[in-house]
């Protein structure tokens, strides 16, 4: 494997770079990575790490002679693995990546080399698996799995007709990509395109191209931002046509992420004078589905057809070139839902198979295949290399084919996230909850953007280009955007009234949605996450296979009726690293006696996973807190158990908490109240447990639930937009008899309202919960966000990146925001202030 690189003596040497424009190009890098650490680009994802190592690897990279800058690439690779991942962790990844292309050049038949790795990959499959936990899987098999699932095949596929001359240096930078640690889900780089990426003489257009990815990137990441922080809605919100454009159109167009992420990934490599091929062409403005084929993930495309399309193909085609065709194309495709499992498992370590994938891949399969039947009887029409003025009827044309083709592509995704092909269809029915006048907006606006198309045609082909071509062009707009966007960055920190599409650009993280799909519980149903790149993706990736939720560990019991669940009495369980200790009454909390002792002032709280202190000690619960606070005198009873709503809480307050002797009946809830409720009176009619409450069979019966429905289904039967809420009915009901069944026992019952640190604004749920709430008879409390968490970051608030559960700090806040509305209150309480501190 020794000997001089492919294409080393084509490359120029330091001297014969221009010392200027090299200065300039790493006057524009720095630019950009300040931009890229200033948005906090792919930050949770580790690139605000590397923007140090970047730049300074480039300088030693562009100035060294050639002999020495594969061996640079290398070695800055391998630190930022090290600065990622840790040492340690790192050291696992080189040695079982060093051990995986050792297996590659054993002195063994082609055959056997391949089945020793299909062995080795068994065993690391092992490893991801639940079934064996460890302190660095999580951290290392993605990243390793990235690296060598999908390279390792085109490896050893090429290595039979491998070119001579190839240097160690250049197989090892071949797996040892320095973008691979931020990215598991890596563009498919092939063997044969990365050895030629090295031969271009003109090292200075690539690294100025490298530059250009990266900032493309990073405007395509802000872009995504915008839409996924304000524009992106779970399904169940969707009520009329409005909302169902917005929603099918933000669900396609947040794949910028994806492409964002794989212009960054290219562009650092193309740093360090990797000449490597576009991932993607401009998807958004394909005319065909053949045309979005060649032109979304270019690299996932050329793998499918080296490997799996053009093999099969020359084996059929004696059988005739239709045939041929059809089987090979159909078989790609079907290929490629295999595979996307696949990565799935590297990448998240799960094993999933959906019905709704199977019929995203027949889906795309059927109309690429007819597509590729009519190009191959009609022939492929490609445009003029020359014209000055394209004629507007083919501008039209082509106009209609984009406009037509982004429209089926999101009908298709829109269709692909649901959870089934029957959710899809109740979502386009929505679209009767509008007007005329709305449809007529509709067309009017697709003929415009229709319009647009045409006359951007006309003036390209006339040579109005409104990009740069020259490298002084390229340069100049380098330097305005970051100049731009980093004044932007200054503007929104500094004014606190920033429109909020612009303070979106400045968010990486979860929005609202997924926010609550975080919390065991909350909309869980409704999370159908397609993308490996997603932010719960990312929030996810490092989640330890033995941070269980409750429910999956012995620590409850089921119990067959509304409940569902309850905690079991004496146990003790380490629960997400910290430990859980129940008394003998099924509670989180001391061993209180059922009587009341003379002279105790008494709290009961009805609660879920917040108010039971999801991965807290029992010390930092924030009931336990506020009791100490209190001070002597006081108890306070938690009666928390995860994923109970207002129905579990009904039922709890009645089999349990007033059964003990309880002065006030707090029921605690948070902003994705009505979510938990949607979700576990779903769960209720699927399961069809026994209702028992005749008002609670009322509302299933004017919502017409049944089993079988979907999430969203269930969502927009309680909320419709043009009828009366039969989730209000529900609201009535549990808020009424919590209310009943504490004055039957002379209780004071109390609403509690508990922000959540990433709670940064009101819901129209929570103005429906509330008003409802003071109707009922509810004394209403509620702690505000700015009282309880002031400017603190959210992210130093919560348990871990997967888990949104307030932490041991959150709960001290949350402690003393209690405490002291309880004493602001206490005359409406009963309580005595001056037995309290």
């Amino acid at each position: 494997m020794a000997g001089r690189g492919a294409g080393a003596k084509e490359e120029t040497t330091t001297e014969e770079l221009s010392v200027g424009k090299l200065l300039g190009i790493a006057l524009q890098l720095a630019l950009v990575l300040a931009v890229v650490h200033t948005f906090g680009i792919a930050a949770g994802r580790g690139l605000n790490e590397l923007t140090v190592l970047i730049f300074v690897g480039f300088l030693a990279h562009a100035l060294a002679p050639a002999r020495l800058r594969l061996p640079i690439f290398l070695v800055v690779s391998l630190v930022g693995f090290a600065l990622v991942l840790g040492v340690f962790h790192a050291a696992i990844l080189v040695g079982l990546g060093l051990s995986l292309i050792g297996i590659c050049h054993l002195p063994l038949p082609h055959l056997a080399r391949c089945l020793l790795l299909v062995v080795a990959g068994a065993v690391l499959a092992v490893v991801r698996s639940p079934a064996i936990t460890t302190e660095w899987e999580t951290r290392v098999m993605p990243i390793l799995g990235g690296i060598f699932m999908f390279r390792l095949m085109i490896y050893m596929y090429d290595l039979r007709n491998e070119p001579a001359g190839v240097t160690l240096w250049q197989r090892l930078g071949y797996f040892f990509l320095l973008p691979n640690v931020i990215l598991p889900l890596f563009p498919i780089v092939d063997y044969r395109a990365y050895l030629r990426s090295l031969k271009n003489p003109d090292r200075l257009a690539v690294y100025h191209r490298g530059v250009e990815l990266l900032l493309r990137g990073s405007v395509h990441t802000l872009l995504y931002r915008i839409i996924y922080q304000e524009l992106s809605m779970p399904t169940a919100s969707i009520q009329d046509l409005g909302s169902l454009v917005l929603f099918m159109v933000s669900s396609y167009t947040l794949y910028l992420r994806v492409s964002g992420l794989f212009h960054i990934v290219i562009g650092m490599l193309c740093l360090f004078g990797y000449d490597l091929p576009k991932t993607m062409d401009n998807y958004f403005l394909a005319g065909g589905f053949n045309d979005l084929w060649r032109r979304m993930n270019i690299y996932w495309k050329d793998f499918m057809m080296k490997l799996f399309y053009y093999p099969l193909f020359m084996r059929l085609r004696k059988k005739g070139p239709t045939m041929a065709l059809v089987v090979s194309t159909v078989f790609v495709f079907y290929a490629s839902w295999g595979l996307h499992t696949y990565q799935t498992w590297w990448v998240s370590g799960y094993l999933r198979v959906t019905a709704m994938d199977g019929w995203f891949w027949t889906i795309f399969a059927a109309a690429v295949l007819t597509n590729t039947l009519l190009e191959a009887k009609f022939g492929r029409r490609r445009a003029p290399i020359k014209q000055r003025r394209i004629p507007i009827g083919i501008a039209l044309v082509r106009s209609l084919k984009t406009v037509g083709m982004f429209i089926a592509m999101c009908s298709i995704w829109s269709f692909w996230i649901g959870e089934s092909p029957s959710d899809f269809f109740s979502l386009l029915a929505q679209a009767g909850n509008s007007g005329p006048m709305e449809f007529v907006w509709l067309v009017l606006g697709i003929a415009g953007v229709v319009a647009i198309g045409v006359v951007g045609q006309i003036a390209f082909s006339l040579g109005l280009r409104v990009h740069p071509v020259t490298y002084a062009g390229k340069t100049g707009y380098t330097l305005a955007t970051t100049a731009g966007l980093l004044l932007l960055s200054a503007t929104v920190l500094q004014r606190e009234d920033t429109h909020r599409y612009l303070a979106a650009v400045m968010k990486e993280g979860l929005n609202q949605r997924d926010q609550e799909l975080m919390i065991r519980g909350y909309y869980e149903d409704i999370l159908v996450d397609r993308s490996l790149l997603g932010e719960i993706a990312d929030a996810q990736s490092e989640r330890p296979a033995t941070w269980l939720d409750l429910d999956q560990t012995d620590a409850v019991r089921r119990t067959g009726d509304l409940l569902d669940l309850e905690l079991r009495p004496d146990y003790e369980i380490e629960f997400k690293e910290s430990l859980l200790h129940t008394n003998r009454w099924g509670m989180r909390d001391k061993d209180y006696s059922r009587e009341k002792p003379a002279g105790t002032f008494r709290i009961g709280l009805l609660g879920g996973s917040i108010e039971l202190g999801s991965g807290l000690e029992d010390g930092d619960v924030y009931s336990a807190l506020v009791e100490e606070l209190l001070g002597e005198g006081f108890e306070i009873l938690n009666f928390a158990v995860p994923g109970y709503s207002l129905i579990e809480a009904v039922v709890s307050n009645e089999r349990k908490a007033l059964d003990f002797d309880l002065d006030v009946c707090i029921y605690a809830t948070h902003f994705p109240g009505l979510n938990i409720v949607t979700s576990n009176l779903r769960a209720l009619v699927e399961n069809e447990v026994p209702l028992v409450y005749e008002e609670l069979e009322a509302v299933v019966r004017k919502a017409r639930l049944e089993p079988g429905m979907s999430a969203q289904q269930v969502t927009r039967a309680l909320r419709p937009k043009n009828r009366e809420w039969p989730m209000k009915d529900l609201l009535a009901w549990g808020y009424g008899r919590i209310v009943e069944d504490c004055r039957a026992r002379g209780v004071v019952p109390v609403w509690l309202l508990v922000p959540l640190p990433e709670d940064q604004q009101s819901t129209p749920g929570i103005d429906v919960m509330r008003r409802i709430a003071k109707e009922a008879g509810f004394l209403t409390l509620e702690l505000t966000h700015t009282a309880v968490y002031g400017d603190r970051d959210p992210e130093s608030l919560v348990l871990r990146p997967w888990d949104r559960h307030p932490n041991a700090e959150a709960s001290r806040l949350l402690a003393d925001a209690l405490h002291g509305i309880l004493l602001e209150n206490s005359e409406a309480l009963g309580l005595d202030p001056s037995g309290a501190r």
